[in-house]
């Protein structure tokens, strides 16, 4: 039986790709925990610096293809974590780069699938996978091969335990502190190895669950927005050994004889870390300070333009508040999910304000009530969709002539449940000049997520 790893970091990137100078030193201190007999006790640790995706493929495959049944082989990856535009992540190497959309220029990158295979083709029965990456927890091999009963699982993976530690989810930036030496997820893996605190049993071995559990609430203390994650194959791997622990006598101080770290660089970087903390803390006390006079600030001009009867400047009011309470710059109709991130107590309190100032004739649980009609209709129909029927009903189509360029939308001539509203205006009516259009609209086309959003919150 051998135990190898290999450890790939990468600091140095192309353009558009921020460098991560802390990556080399994430792979310097794993090599000096993983080989060290009185931890890691591995028998061969390699380290690959800022390859390119040709070498690093080759690194790979060769290292998982040459094992046997009995090995443990450890795979770790520091580094840049990107997506594409289908949302297939890929590990950035230092020629990775992005097209002149912006989109990822694939084989520039090694893609997860890549890895996926060259695991699914090792022999050992034993394999661990570290990813302190951005967007690492959308690495899960359930979404490559589901137990449907038509694949015999255990003999097409090889391995009787495979386990995959992420320092982030599928949806997240996994990120190292600046002015920090090590990234946060890591400084923890070593930490919680080095010091034996990671043996959580006290059984003198420290898990691979163990492992991500200690580093995984360590994490969550020093950065909240990161969520580790631990993605075994049925339950599998949890009781893989990855370092060796010393078992404390009450009363009585241990010590590792041969070092695999210096517990005062240890000690410097957690105060490091503490100093952040505290830092990030009055920094998010702060923007939440201004993000509740500037939300205090958006509801009073929002009042005042709905007082005015200014439906269609209340309307791009209304988005900017509901941007601002969930700190987006961007569009979040980019992706539907993002329908979900709105407050309750914000959809509310401006849904109660759209309802006042129209008597009831605009506001997010009027439009409720129209799917909810368009809903019953559909049924009756068989043939009409739900969607189609709510777009008809609050589209501009039934409006009668207007008197020229000075018609105004309002409750006397829109449809009822038109506003509020979101998207760009992209219907000339000659009576109007551009009008919005629910139909081939994205937020008429995705209204079912916002439903949902309505139904969580009771509106």
């Amino acid at each position: 039986m051998a135990k190898l790893a290999l450890l790939i970091g990468v600091s140095d990137y192309a353009p558009g790709l921020n460098p991560l100078p802390a990556t080399l030193k994430d792979i310097e201190a794993m090599q000096r925990v993983l080989q060290n007999p009185q931890v890691g006790g591995f028998d061969k640790v390699e380290i690959l610096t800022n390859p390119d995706s040709y070498t690093m493929q080759y690194e790979v495959e060769m290292m998982f293809s040459t094992r046997v049944k009995t090995d443990l082989v450890l795979l770790y990856f520091s580094g840049h974590g990107v997506k594409d535009d289908s949302g297939r992540l890929y590990f950035a190497t230092r020629i990775t780069r992005k097209n002149q959309k912006g989109d990822l220029i694939r084989s520039t990158a090694v893609p997860a699938s890549f890895i996926h295979e060259a695991m699914n083709d090792c022999k050992a029965k034993r394999q661990v996978l570290i990813l302190d990456c951005c967007f690492s927890g959308a690495f899960d091999p359930s979404v490559r091969i589901k137990d449907d009963n038509s694949v015999d699982l255990q003999n097409q993976l090889g391995s009787e335990g495979r386990v995959v530690l992420t320092s982030s989810s599928s949806t997240q930036y996994s990120f190292e502190q600046q002015g920090l030496d090590l990234s946060i997820y890591t400084f923890y893996l070593v930490e919680g190895m080095v010091s034996g605190a990671a043996d959580l049993d006290r059984d003198g071995e420290i898990s691979v669950l163990e492992l991500h559990d200690y580093a995984a609430n360590k994490v969550k203390e020093s950065a909240p927005n990161m969520t580790p994650k631990l993605i075994t194959l049925k339950d599998k791997g949890f009781d893989i050994i990855l370092a060796k622990a010393e078992i404390s006598i009450p009363g009585q101080k241990t010590f590792i004889e041969q070092p695999a770290f210096d517990y005062k660089e240890l000690e410097n970087y957690r105060e490091q870390l503490e100093r952040q903390k505290e830092q990030q803390e009055e920094i998010k006390r702060r923007q939440n300070l201004h993000r509740s006079n500037t939300l205090k600030a958006r509801f009073s001009r929002l009042s005042q333009l709905l007082k005015s009867q200014k439906w269609k400047e209340a309307d791009e009011e209304t988005w900017n508040l509901m941007f601002e309470a969930v700190n987006s710059e961007n569009d979040l109709f980019s992706s539907v999910q993002s329908f979900k991130a709105f407050p309750c107590n914000i959809i509310a309190e401006v849904n109660d304000l759209w309802l006042k100032q129209s008597n009831g004739y605009f506001g997010f649980s009027i439009q409720k009530q129209i799917w909810q009609e368009a809903e019953k209709e559909a049924k009756k129909s068989h043939w009409v969709s739900q969607q189609v029927i709510f777009s008809r009903k609050v589209s501009l189509s039934s409006v009668p002539l207007g008197a020229g360029s000075e018609y105004k939308l309002s409750p006397e001539n829109c449809p009822r449940g038109y506003f509020p509203r979101r998207g760009k205006s992209n219907q000339y009516d000659y009576r109007i000049g551009w009008v919005f259009d629910w139909q081939n609209d994205f937020w008429v086309e995705n209204f079912e997520m916002m439903y949902s959003r309505l139904c969580d919150c009771g509106i």
